[in-house]
């Protein structure tokens, strides 16, 4: 949502109630008290961000699954909207942004994309007016794949990015949260950053502080991988092993031989105090990733129901 003059234009996914005809771009009149549509031409028809500063508006245009295009309006100062310029289609992003912020007289575009107007550039994108740039300092990356620059704020020269990535640049403690020196094109760590995905931030104007608004949720992009790959082989594992052993007992059990019985027990006994040792230590591990005392505590109930299996009494 961005406020020009006496109007509010608003960008998302939605139809104003009355006027079907206007949809997913909508301007607010707040001195006729009514919505309109843009009458500039070429106006963004899904746009998902929009930003303004004193002379530019830019929004990202959402056109179909997996594009983008970015677009931008030169502001005026007539109030009327038959007054504004035209949109101008910038550039075309593979991909979704989700920011765009101002510095001096550079844009800064984040998201989750590898180019921006057929140039490799991921994530992070710098405009300033004629090129797009990759940040010198190094890109986000994570060793699982998937990156998403969610929000991008300024606080005089650094830049403040986060969203779901492994690390920026090459510096070490600044999982989705980093800052980048824009005169020095260096990352610095910011608390160690954070072990989820950090959607939005806010820095307070009496004491510098800076507050971050973080979702962690039990099965991130970026932990997916490594735990989910050994938890499943575990569980087929232990799934192998109950089976053979309960086929054992049974056999053994229905043709009578009492005396091997206690033997067969003691065995299964054993092998449960392992197979339950081995449990707690790969929750132990789940732990130190997933973080979620539920669903690690879900995990362990499981394995003393396998337990109980293994001793039938």
């Amino acid at each position: 949502m961005v406020i020009r003059n006496q109007y509010v234009l608003v960008a998302g996914t939605f139809s104003v109630i009355g006027q079907p005809s206007i949809t997913n771009f909508a301007i607010w009149n707040s001195a006729t008290q009514e919505w309109c549509a843009d009458l500039s031409g070429n106006s963004p028809r899904a746009p998902v961000v929009l930003m303004a500063n004193a002379t530019q508006l830019w929004a990202a245009n959402y056109i179909d699954s997996w594009n983008t295009v970015l677009m931008f309006q030169l502001c005026t100062t007539g109030t009327e909207l038959s007054q504004w310029n035209q949109w101008v289609s910038v550039a075309t992003v593979d991909g979704v942004v989700y920011t765009i912020a101002f510095h001096n007289n550079s844009v800064y575009v984040g998201g989750e994309f590898g180019t921006v107007a057929g140039l490799s550039i991921a994530t992070l994108a710098r405009y300033d007016g004629v090129q797009w740039h990759a940040l010198s300092g190094g890109q986000l990356s994570s060793r699982f794949g998937r990156v998403m620059c969610l929000s991008l704020l300024f606080n005089h020269t650094d830049m403040y990015v986060s969203g779901l990535f492994d690390q920026a640049g090459d510096v070490p403690g600044t999982p989705s949260l980093a800052r980048y020196d824009t005169i020095g094109d260096q990352w610095y760590s910011v608390g160690g950053g954070f072990y989820g995905i950090v959607k939005s931030l806010a820095i307070m104007p009496v004491n510098n502080e800076l507050y971050a608004g973080t979702w962690r949720y039990t099965h991130p992009a970026w932990n997916e991988v490594i735990p989910s790959l050994a938890l499943y082989i575990t569980a087929a594992c232990l799934t192998f092993i109950v089976v053979v052993f309960t086929i054992v007992f049974v056999v053994l059990r229905c043709t009578g031989r009492a005396d091997k019985r206690g033997k067969v027990r003691a065995f299964l006994n054993v092998s449960s105090y392992f197979i339950l040792i081995f449990a707690l230590m790969l929750a132990s591990t789940e732990t130190s990733h997933v973080q979620s005392d539920t669903q690690i505590s879900l995990r362990v109930r499981a394995h003393v129901l396998l337990i109980m299996v293994l001793n039938p009494s």
